[in-house]
């Protein structure tokens, strides 16, 4: 949802779920660019797809013209299995990243009632939250591996939860 205020200022929130067609290709720039390695690409897979992401962004068109430069606050949302890569089994995982999210985009109308937005920006993360489900037979091994796990995790995402973005998306325009 965008919503023109005065002057060209505009807020826009947006709502979304990341599908794997786009972690399919997301890996592949990644791997094919020598930026990680197969193992990575596992767990951005395991980590990302289906992910929910919220943003609510603050935005100026200047002279009222196609072009739009925003800054959003982006939150992605993901519970299910813990990644292989940390080895700890079918536990559950609940992770949060909270970033910023500078963006340009391009705004162009098609007609009267489409509008075609295409956006290049950059995530870049805040903080992160990971916590890794308890069993209820786990002992103190268990307790530990879980925790350190979780230390894993969290470093692992802080050092590699941001980088670029490219957006297209379709909308209808309502005045």
């Amino acid at each position: 949802m965008h919503l023109d205020l005065v002057a060209g200022v505009f807020l826009r929130a947006q709502a979304s779920v990341v599908i794997p067609a786009y972690i399919d290709a997301v890996n592949d720039v990644g791997m094919s660019a020598g930026i990680w390695d197969a193992g990575t690409a596992v767990a951005v897979r395991e980590l990302l797809v289906d992910a929910l992401v919220l943003e609510g962004a603050l935005g100026l068109r200047p002279f009222d013209g196609p072009v739009e430069l925003s800054v959003a606050y982006f939150m992605l949302w993901q519970q299910g299995q813990t990644p292989t890569m940390l080895g700890l089994g079918d536990r559950t995982l609940s992770m949060t990243i909270y970033a910023v999210h500078p963006e340009i985009g391009l705004r162009v109308p098609l007609g009267s009632w489409l509008v075609f937005r295409l956006s290049l920006g950059w995530v870049h993360r805040v903080a992160v939250d990971a916590r890794i489900g308890a069993r209820n037979d786990e002992g103190d091994d268990g307790e530990a591996a879980r925790m350190a796990g979780e230390e894993v995790l969290r470093g692992w995402l802080d050092g590699n939860a941001m980088g670029p973005t490219l957006g297209a998306s379709l909308g209808l325009h309502f005045e």
